[in-house]
């Protein structure tokens, strides 16, 4: 890999640890609330000029599937986590039906 490969290695590294996450931010809570066609392209033109000025790989995906993917990380979390409802469930082993 030539100096000249990592450094846009790096570069694609940082732009979505600041830029694509920005976008992200929340997406499973506010993403629903995306009425309008013209909502969603305004988003996908970040990603798409990101692309063009070279900031991101030409084969990113698209905000659709950014938010698909944080909709998928929130559930898996919230389904394989033991944890995350323990103090808002109680169990009892003596149910009287």
């Amino acid at each position: 890999m030539t100096n000249y490969d990592n450094f846009f290695t790096q570069f694609f590294y940082v732009t979505k640890a600041t830029l694509v996450s920005q976008l992200t931010y929340a997406a499973p809570a506010w993403s629903g609330f995306l009425k309008s066609e013209t909502d969603t392209n305004r988003l996908q033109s970040v990603i798409k000029k990101a692309k063009r000025f070279g900031y991101l790989p030409s084969s990113f995906c698209n905000f659709g599937e950014l938010c698909a993917y944080a909709d998928e990380k929130l559930f898996f979390s919230v389904r394989y986590n033991p944890y995350c409802f323990a103090s808002t469930i109680t169990l009892s082993q003596n149910y009287q039906l």
